[in-house]
């Protein structure tokens, strides 16, 4: 890395989780339109979570929800 280049880096903090089905969590979701079609968003990249949809990732793994900025 020369000539001035500076990378962007986000401030990241890591908690243990434990890996978890997604099945069950659809019907929590703020960005879930269509229960039957819950997975669509996803055909367009990325898209920013909610808080609350964040919490529910987070509570289905397991995760120390107190490190969350929520």
């Amino acid at each position: 890395m020369g000539g001035g280049f500076v990378p962007f880096r986000r401030n990241v903090l890591y908690t243990r989780a434990s890996e978890t089905s997604i099945l069950p969590l659809p019907d929590e979701f703020e960005f879930v339109e269509n229960r039957q079609r819950w997975g669509y968003k996803f055909r367009f990249g990325l898209f920013e979570l909610s808080d609350h949809d964040m919490g529910v990732v987070a509570m289905a793994m397991q995760a120390d929800t107190a490190l969350l900025d929520l």
